[in-house]
């Protein structure tokens, strides 16, 4: 059952997730604030209305090509490095999280429990290095985009105001939305996704080795319940139970499966798990039913306004 002290877990972890995405977004910003101000003095020297073969020219500018793949480089460096700051740092409170959920059950059942948290070092370490696989590949990604972007711009001929609305805007042109901004969109989408899911990837390892100890352990989904933010899906898993191995089940929208086996659920997803056991909740405050019936008023009421 969700205690204080995991609904408070639950609110530092919002804030880490909050404070990491807008550091790195920031960082993003600043990167290619610079890239484009040495784009502009390369072409500044153009005139207004340059001629195809002058623009193409700087396309062959092997000094500014290697300074812009520099900076990116730079860049991809500082975002690895500090969301795999955030993971270890989201990983870590769910160590703490779950070491007082299993103590406060084990102690309620009478039984010795141990985490043994030394066992789960390597297991910890493999899971933050494969969340950061998909942030790596990210990365690379919009290095290798943004330098073709940028090359078929020039080649094209573009005028700089163009090139800048199709690499640069921060708002929608003519040329939609532009390639840092979609970058920077998407980027923060998935720093908000890993430091989530290393906590509940961290979870689920600890409770698969607990329920070895602890008999009869469950897991159960608790929502960031927030009336008009949270979604269908998360409001309709509230309070539901699963066993360790098994996976939650998920009605609503939006969601990115129909089964899965922790959060996140979908993009900017705040659930988690915590430690369930039908003899804790006999001495909690709040019951599963209550959850629900919680999560329904919130769901109704959601409907009311959309």
């Amino acid at each position: 059952m969700p205690s204080n002290a995991a609904i408070k877990s639950q609110e530092i972890l919002e804030r880490l997730e909050d404070n990491s995405a807008k550091s790195i977004v920031k960082a993003y910003w600043k990167a290619y604030k610079a890239i484009g101000a040495e784009v502009s003095e390369a072409m500044v020297g153009l005139g207004s209305t340059p001629a195809i073969a002058d623009v193409r020219r700087v396309a062959r500018n092997v000094a500014l090509m290697n300074s812009i793949d520099a900076r990116l480089r730079a860049l991809s460096l500082d975002i690895a490095l500090e969301a795999r700051e955030a993971l270890s740092m989201s990983q870590g409170l769910a160590l703490a999280s779950t070491e007082r959920e299993l103590r406060s059950i084990a102690k309620i059942l009478g039984i010795d429990f141990e985490i043994f948290v030394g066992q789960f070092d390597e297991q910890l370490v493999d899971l933050v290095d494969s969340i950061m696989l998909s942030v790596d590949g990210l990365l690379n990604s919009q290095r290798a985009g943004f330098t073709a972007e940028l090359t078929t711009s020039l080649i094209r001929g573009d005028s700089f105001e163009r090139l800048g609305d199709r690499l640069f805007a921060l708002e929608p042109s003519l040329d939609g939305i532009s390639f840092a901004r979609r970058g920077a969109n998407y980027i923060e989408l998935l720093v908000r996704r890993v430091v989530i899911e290393a906590n509940n990837a961290s979870r689920q390892l600890i409770y698969e080795r607990a329920e070895t100890q602890i008999p009869g352990l469950k897991k159960q989904l608790i929502a960031a319940i927030q009336p008009g933010r949270t979604t269908e899906t998360c409001l309709k898993a509230h309070g539901q139970i699963q066993d360790i191995g098994s996976p939650y089940r998920l009605t609503g929208s939006p969601r990115f499966a129909r089964e899965i086996m922790y959060p996140p659920f979908h993009w900017r997803c705040r659930s988690s798990s915590v430690a369930y056991h039908v003899e804790a909740e006999k001495r909690s405050k709040l019951q599963t039913d209550d959850m629900k019936s919680d999560a329904k008023t919130v769901l109704g009421q959601n409907k009311e306004t959309a």
